[in-house]
C-alpha cells in the first residue's frame, strides 16, 4: 500500500506541474520519500537520492550507496527506518543510521557527522535538532 501511495503521489505531482502531461521516473521501484521544493523534485529510494528538475522532469543527479564512507549511507537491514532527507534553501541533509550527510541542494557533497543516537535530524538554523521515537507499551512518543 505504501508503494502505491508514493507512486500515486509522484504521478499526481508530475501531472499537476506539467499542466496535465504525465512524467515518468524510470528506475524507481520502491521510493520511500518524495520532496518538492523550489525547482527540484527529490525522490529517496534506499540508499539513493535522485534529484529531478521540475522544469522538464529530467534527472539532474543521483547519488548514494550503502556503506560507511563519505557519500555512503548506513542503513538498517535494508529498511528505510532512519533514512530520509531534509531540504532547506541551500542545503540537503541526509539522515542515515548513526550519520548525517550534508550536501548542497544540487547534490554536491559537503561533509558528514557521525552521531550516537536519534532517528532523524532536521536543520535548526546552523545547528541540528534530533528526533527519536520511543515506544512504551502500545504508545509511541517522538
Amino acid at each position: 500500500m505504501k508503494k502505491l501511495m508514493i507512486f500515486l503521489t509522484a504521478a499526481l505531482i508530475s501531472f499537476c506541474l506539467r499542466g496535465g502531461k504525465p512524467a515518468s521516473f524510470p528506475g524507481h521501484i520502491n521510493p520511500t520519500q518524495i520532496v518538492v521544493t523550489g525547482d527540484h523534485l527529490y525522490i529517496v529510494e534506499l540508499p539513493t537520492v535522485s534529484i529531478y528538475s521540475l522544469k522538464d522532469f529530467k534527472l539532474k543527479k543521483k547519488f548514494g550507496k550503502k556503506g560507511e564512507g563519505p557519500k555512503e549511507f548506513k542503513v538498517f537491514n535494508n529498511y528505510s527506518v532512519g533514512f530520509d532527507i531534509d531540504v532547506q534553501a541551500e542545503r540537503l541533509l541526509v539522515n542515515s543510521v548513526g550519520k548525517l550527510s550534508i550536501f548542497s541542494k544540487n547534490g554536491e557533497y559537503t561533509r558528514e557527522i557521525n552521531v550516537a543516537s536519534a532517528n532523524s535530524f532536521r536543520f535548526f538554523g546552523d545547528k541540528f535538532i534530533g528526533f527519536q521515537n520511543v515506544t512504551e507499551g502500545k504508545t509511541s512518543f517522538s
